[in-house]
């Protein structure tokens, strides 16, 4: 079982890595007049940070993969959970997370799903900002600069990290969203009480 999820996990990373690396290329950067200018020096000028890049997100999706499959996702959950309970009233921001939970998952009884919406959104968000700083930016000799990498680009992770765990958050919450709505139209279901109309 190890050895096929190691496999997995591996071919998985080589294969996120690759493609991210081509649609980086082959879109963002060809298709950027301000990249792809001028052209005789397009692979000089970008092939270091494109295979950093495609190195660090690979990376991540293997660091996501061991991370879900060795860490003991229940007991986190659970600290996330007590967490919302202490400081929900106290702070904004808890406040804020508990207001909303009902909207997007509906009753009371998915407060795990919460909860495993929260901690996913971590766990992507904290391994790309991990492995942008330092795989993108720490292996490209052009950037790296002796080390003062640092603290030139943490606040990009940082805010890296910020934005794709909301990518995250937001994108399992409109699934749970339009599954309800799924739901709701296919069988009359209330979808945020579960209650048939």
């Amino acid at each position: 079982v190890k050895s096929s999820f190691s496999c997995t996990s591996l071919h998985n990373a080589l294969v996120i890595g690759m493609c991210w690396g081509i649609g980086n290329t082959l879109v963002r950067r060809r298709l950027d007049p301000a990249m792809r200018n001028p052209p005789e020096t397009f692979v000089q000028r970008h092939w270091k940070d494109v295979s950093c890049g495609a190195l660090a997100i690979g990376t991540s999706s293997l660091i996501k993969s061991i991370w879900m499959h060795y860490n003991p996702t229940d007991m986190v959950e659970e600290i996330l959970e007590n967490m919302f309970d202490t400081f929900s009233g106290k702070t904004s921001f808890a406040t804020w997370l508990s207001s909303i939970r009902p909207f997007i998952l509906g009753s009371e009884t998915d407060r795990v799903s919460y909860n495993h919406y929260i901690y996913e959104s971590m766990r992507v968000g904290i391994s790309w900002g991990i492995t942008s700083l330092f795989i993108r930016r720490g292996l490209n000799p052009d950037i790296r600069n002796g080390g003062r990498f640092i603290g030139k680009y943490w606040r990009d992770a940082l805010y890296g990290t910020l934005a794709m765990s909301c990518c995250v958050f937001v994108r399992l919450a409109a699934r749970m969203f339009l599954e309800r709505m799924a739901l709701f139209l296919a069988n009359r279901v209330d979808p945020f009480l579960g209650d048939e109309l």
